[in-house]
């Protein structure tokens, strides 16, 4: 009896380890695949800010610089930065007006 269940356990656990490696894998891809679409998004959000309040000169009220400003916290805490970076300190630059 006792090797029966030996023998058991040594086939179980390497199963089940199998299984658990696979299941961590495609959560950690489909993770990833999550943080850079939001990512990708959010920069989206912060190039047509730029366009809108930089690039065109439209009025941008203070709601506006803290709604793109927490767009870009978000964005940069994904592992955004570089472009996103160089156009949120123009847009954060931009005089607040009356929108």
């Amino acid at each position: 009896m006792e090797d029966m269940l030996s023998e058991a356990v040594k086939w179980a656990v390497p199963a089940a380890l199998g299984a658990i490696a696979a299941l961590v894998g495609g959560l950690w891809r489909q993770n990833r695949a999550v943080r850079e679409g939001l990512r990708s998004l959010l920069r989206c959000e912060i190039v047509k800010a730029h366009k809108e309040y930089v690039v065109r000169g439209d009025p941008m009220s203070l709601e506006d610089l803290e709604y793109v400003g927490k767009t870009y916290e978000a964005y940069h805490a994904l592992g955004g930065n570089g472009t996103g970076t160089r156009l949120w300190k123009d847009i954060e630059a931009t005089e607040i007006g009356e929108a």
